[in-house]
């Protein structure tokens, strides 16, 4: 995974401050379900603030919740469009999805299929470019 965004939100509530504490604590003790529970308390307050959308995504990923995890990507960039990691990490999880989208198709057609080579090509291609990805932090 590559570097971290970490930009604290501004505010001046110290109740807000503690939270956004205890949950970058839990984000990087990699207790990715208390992370969520934070970060999404905190969204509640600082619906704006993209770093909190971005972590709730990064969280999504880590518990394999990875329809959650787009949501909160494209929250992200509908903030801060110019967050390239939310980019980045949602896009790696949507080529993901798309590899298994090809792969359940292979499983359920027949051979004889006219779409079954052009599946098993896409697939293997979709795959190998996926292989090559990770998840920014």
């Amino acid at each position: 995974m590559a570097g971290c965004v970490t930009t604290a939100p501004k505010t001046g509530s110290a109740e807000i401050k503690a939270r956004y504490l205890s949950a970058n604590k839990a984000y990087t003790d990699k207790n990715y379900e208390l992370a969520l529970l934070e970060y999404l308390e905190l969204s509640e307050t600082l619906r704006a603030v993209p770093i909190i959308w971005f972590r709730i995504g990064n969280s999504y990923a880590r518990l394999e919740n990875f329809d959650k995890a787009i949501e909160a990507y494209e929250k992200t960039v509908l903030i801060d469009p110019r967050l390239s990691k939310a980019w980045h990490n949602m896009g790696v999880i949507q080529l993901k999805q798309s590899v298994n989208t090809w792969r359940q198709m292979l499983i359920y057609i027949s051979k004889d299929d006219p779409l079954y080579d052009k599946a098993l090509n896409l697939s293997k291609k979709l795959l190998e470019v996926a292989d090559g990805k990770q998840t920014s932090e």
